[in-house]
């Protein structure tokens, strides 16, 4: 009988950690697809303050995470 509790325990101990593993995963998955349209709504705030930087205008930031976000989610694993 403890052999049966100590194996139940360990599996219990696995199955957690497999559990937080995949939960620590999808945050980091959605935190890593969020940056860059975060990136994005504080750079377009900075043209809408000050005007274009370096001659980047809102259309061209827009262009330029957008096309970020499609490559990070075609060269995704």
């Amino acid at each position: 009988m403890p052999s049966l509790l100590a194996s139940y325990r360990s599996l219990v101990r696995v199955s957690w950690a497999t559990l937080l593993e995949y939960r620590a995963q999808v945050v980091i998955w959605i935190l890593s697809w969020l940056f860059p349209l975060v990136m994005m709504v504080v750079w377009l705030a900075v043209v809408d303050e000050v005007g274009p930087a370096a001659g980047w205008g809102e259309s061209d930031f827009v262009s330029y995470y957008m096309a970020t976000a499609l490559i990070m989610y075609l060269t995704s694993a």
